[in-house]
């Protein structure tokens, strides 16, 4: 699963945000409109009497729940009355302390001439040129491009403008929302298209990653230093959506591609298909665990997530989409005449997971990932197949896996910075990066790209 912006940030304790400062001709009037992007977990989230689900205060921290009052019901999407209220710009942790989040991105970028805006309210300031996209990263990224789009076509109606002339700063589950609205888009009439002038992509995976088959089967605490931090079982980030396209995609890794990801303790490659629900039923992963059986024999949990027949046909629905969906993003858009510009942000310098090892033990198999105590008990060959050069999320295969046409807008090598996936969006130099490629008057001609393309490694 992308990992968490604001887990990050708020694990990094008490820290100070840069404080953003001027350089020679900024500030300067935006020529588009730009729209944010953010990643899973960076949407604020309320119920229907408005309270905050998440992305507003202590509920980063509360309830003890496991986060099952952020759980999907598998199978009644309609009892469902969550929805989306912001992006997460800052958090409160009592009187005392509040967390600033992406609210830097925003003083950043307003420093240096934009003017934040609301795309709930898009005829609500006529000047306005900087808006949050906030989604439900717990559904489909489907429902997130029809959402998006639906919201520019509203910003443009208020200004009275056909076509409208924007920016995406694009980051982690983002890169997807964006990339997937472009390809769409490009199969339209030009005159109905809605194709971004430059688009930033940061902290992406483009081809997924292992790290998320980790979180399908551990979970996740956020705030761990603290102590304190709200855990989201197995079962719980099961239930999103969108996780299932940030799987490894199925035509990189065997058996379908090239790449093996599972291996046995003597580094042997498996040929073991992570697109079979019927593997993960067989081989307990997730919420087919013994751990998470017992959760889920719950009343409550029952409501949620159904019964394991309804859990598998659920697994089997998410993973074949995950996968057509994989597919759309690797063929990419039609070639278009005024396509957009394109930068990659990126991080290489942290080992990040790219295996795992299968083994037996107490006649239960267990999966191992590069970070597991257990894998100090593998040969240093077999440890050394379990993780790549990365971002901690995202491998350089994964941030390279984009399309040939994709490939072809980029203005230049990837922007390589040192940073934890999160965590790049933050830095100093990033955002100086961004304010220049958005407001410069810089070539927009895209290069010819060294990125593979389909058919590339």
């Amino acid at each position: 699963m992308a990992a968490s912006l604001l887990a990050a940030l708020l694990t990094a304790g008490c820290g100070s945000a840069p404080t953003p400062t001027l350089r020679s001709g900024f500030p300067k009037e935006p020529a588009r409109v730009l729209v944010f992007v953010p990643g899973i977990l960076g949407s604020k989230l309320v119920a229907a009497d408005g309270r905050s689900v998440w992305g507003s205060g202590m509920d980063v921290l509360l309830p003890r729940d496991g986060g099952y009052e952020m759980a999907h019901p598998l199978l009644d999407q309609e009892r469902d009355t969550i929805r989306p209220a912001g992006i997460v710009d800052k958090v409160p942790l009592g009187p005392l302390y509040q967390r600033d989040v992406y609210r830097r991105v925003l003083d950043w970028l307003v420093l240096r001439g934009y003017r934040v805006g609301d795309l709930e309210r898009p005829a609500h300031d006529s000047q306005a040129s900087l808006f949050g996209f906030a989604y439900d990263f717990r559904r489909t990224n489907e429902e997130a491009v029809e959402r998006l789009r639906r919201q520019l076509v509203a910003l443009a109606a208020a200004r009275g403008q056909e076509q409208l002339d924007f920016d995406l700063l694009c980051q982690s589950n983002g890169a997807y929302i964006c990339r997937l609205l472009v390809i769409r888009e490009s199969f339209r009439e030009p005159s109905e298209r809605l194709i971004p002038t430059r688009m930033t992509l940061i902290g992406t995976a483009n081809g997924g990653g292992l790290r998320t088959l980790r979180e399908l089967r551990d979970g996740r605490v956020y705030v761990p230093t603290l102590g304190l931090g709200r855990q989201f079982q197995p079962e719980v980030i099961f239930s999103f959506r969108s996780v299932f396209l940030d799987l490894p995609h199925a035509d990189s890794i065997r058996p379908r591609g090239s790449h093996p990801v599972f291996f046995d303790p003597s580094g042997a490659p498996l040929e073991i298909d992570l697109y079979d629900a019927e593997t993960w039923q067989r081989r307990g992963w997730s919420v087919f665990s013994d751990e998470a059986a017992r959760r889920l024999a719950r009343p409550r949990a029952q409501g949620i997530f159904g019964d394991e027949a309804s859990r598998l046909a659920y697994l089997q629905e998410r993973l074949a989409s995950a996968v057509q969906l994989q597919r759309e993003l690797r063929q990419g858009p039609r070639t278009l005449g005024h396509p957009p510009a394109l930068l990659s942000i990126q991080a290489r310098h942290l080992p990040t997971i790219d295996g795992a090892v299968l083994t037996t033990m107490d006649d239960r198999e267990r999966a191992w990932f590069f970070g597991d105590p257990e894998i100090s008990e593998l040969s240093e060959a077999t440890r050394a197949r379990l993780a790549s050069p990365g971002d901690q999320h995202a491998t350089i295969r994964s941030q390279e896996w984009l399309s040939t046409e994709e490939a072809s807008w980029l203005v230049d090598e990837p922007m390589i910075v040192e940073a934890q996936h999160a965590d790049l969006v933050m830095l100093p130099d990033v955002l100086d990066r961004l304010a220049t490629f958005f407001l410069e008057s810089a070539p927009t001609t895209a290069r010819e790209s060294t990125v593979s393309g389909p058919g590339g490694p």
